[in-house]
């Protein structure tokens, strides 16, 4: 199951309803939307919701049944037990893409870069967002490779300088290019380092 596909079913599985809900799908041969709510006591269109939500992700299946005057669907389980198997591997970003990107920090981004005990690395940047009394500081504490990486960030009136031959300076591990090019991403969304043309 995908990502976005597993969040799903555990927004679905985390309603306080949900373990009340499996029990019925569980013990009844086919189940509607009007049963479920006149039995659990919710509303006919929050138990829908729910069943429809676990059919489109396959947990459930639905048939039209008719009965009285107008058809409509049982929702059956498709299988009695289910497995969440959430696969985070793909997330893995090996930091090649973008690693050739000539950056240097930006002049007067209001950003300030603490050391670190060491004298040789960044502990934390703090970057002040807002303005007038909504202004308030944000404080990005940092891995040691990242810190040692903005370590030997060039300054403003520096030459650019890449990413890869930063990090080849600073001595990161080619293992931790993941996290340099996530604070890499976020400094320049925040316009506290620049990539100048």
């Amino acid at each position: 199951m995908a990502y976005e596909e597993t969040a799903r079913l555990c927004g679905w599985i985390a309603r306080d309803f949900s373990l009340a809900m499996f029990r019925l799908l569980i013990n009844y041969d086919g189940l509607s939307a009007s049963q479920a709510a006149s039995r659990l006591g919710l509303h006919v269109q929050t138990c829908q919701d729910f069943l429809e939500g676990l059919h489109a992700l396959g947990v459930l299946k639905r048939e039209t049944v008719r009965e009285g005057r107008r058809p409509h669907f049982h929702y059956r389980l498709v299988r009695s037990s289910l497995t969440l198997n959430l696969d985070l591997s793909h997330l893995r970003e090996d930091g090649t893409d973008g690693a050739e990107r000539r950056i240097r920090e930006r002049k007067n981004s209001g950003v300030r870069f603490k050391t670190a005990r060491d004298g040789a690395s960044i502990a934390e940047v703090i970057i002040w967002e807002g303005s007038g009394r909504a202004r308030r500081e944000r404080r990005i504490h940092l891995t040691r490779d990242q810190g040692r990486f903005l370590f030997h960030l060039p300054f403003p009136s520096g030459e650019a300088v890449s990413v890869s031959d930063i990090a080849d300076q600073a001595g990161v591990d080619p293992g931790r290019m993941g996290e340099i090019r996530d604070i890499v991403d976020m400094l320049l969304e925040r316009r506290v380092i620049e990539i100048p043309r």
